[in-house]
C-alpha cells in the first residue's frame, strides 16, 4: 500500500529539490512565489467559472505547482523562516477557499461548502496538534492535501463521464478521514508521552 509519507518523500525530495534549484537560479524569493501563487489561484478560479471545470483543471494543476514551489526554493536557498511557513499556510487556506468558491459557482451544491469546511477542519486538526507540541501527522494512507487536490483535478478532467458532485463528496469523505486520523494520532501521542493539553 502506498503511504502518504512515501508519496510526500518523492514530491518533497527529488521533484522539489529539482524544482527549487531551477527556480532559485532566477533570484525569486519564497515569499514572492507564495504571493504569486495566490494570484495564479485567483486566475484558476476565474478559469473554472468562465470556461468550466475541464479547462479549470489545467489552471488548478498549474496553480498547484506554485503551492510546492515556495517551499522548494526556501529549502534550496536555505531561506526557510517561520514567517515564510506562516505565509505559506495562510496562502494554502486562501487558495482552497478560492478553489471551492469557484466550483460552487459552477456546481451550486451544498456539498461544495461541506468539502471546504471539512478540508479546513483537516488542516486545523494538524495545526492545533503542532501548536500543542505534537508531530508526525502522516496518516499512513494517501490522504494528504496534495493527494486530495490531485484527485479532484483528475476527476475534473473526467467531468463528462463522472459527475463533479460525486467527486466533491469523495473529497469530503477523505477530508473527514484525515481529521479523524490526526485526532487519533494526537491521542496516541498523548497516551504514550503522558503530555497534558492544558
Amino acid at each position: 500500500m502506498f503511504s502518504e509519507r512515501r508519496v510526500n518523500s518523492w514530491f518533497r525530495g527529488r521533484f522539489n529539490t529539482w524544482l527549487g534549484r531551477q527556480l532559485a537560479k532566477t533570484g525569486v524569493t519564497p515569499n514572492q512565489l507564495t504571493l504569486f501563487g495566490l494570484i495564479v489561484c485567483l486566475f484558476a478560479g476565474w478559469v473554472v467559472v468562465v470556461f468550466g471545470v475541464v479547462w479549470g483543471a489545467f489552471a488548478v494543476l498549474f496553480a498547484t505547482l506554485f503551492d510546492m514551489a515556495d517551499g522548494a526554493v526556501a529549502k534550496a536557498t536555505g531561506r526557510s523562516t517561520a514567517y515564510g511557513a506562516y505565509l505559506d499556510t495562510v496562502g494554502d487556506r486562501l487558495a482552497e477557499i478560492i478553489f471551492f468558491v469557484s466550483i460552487f459557482w459552477v456546481v451550486p451544491e451544498n456539498s461544495v461548502w461541506l468539502a471546504l469546511v471539512t478540508g479546513l477542519l483537516a488542516t486545523y486538526t494538524k495545526s492545533a496538534g503542532v501548536e500543542q507540541g505534537f508531530g508526525n501527522f502522516s496518516s499512513g494512507l494517501v490522504l494528504g492535501r496534495p493527494f486530495r487536490i490531485a484527485l479532484l483535478v483528475v476527476l475534473m478532467f473526467a467531468d463528462q463521464w463522472f459527475p463533479l458532485v460525486l467527486t466533491i463528496w469523495s473529497v469530503t469523505v477523505l477530508n473527514v478521514g484525515v481529521a479523524v486520523l490526526r485526532i487519533r494520532e494526537v491521542r496516541r501521542q498523548w497516551d504514550r508521552k503522558s503530555v497534558s493539553l492544558i
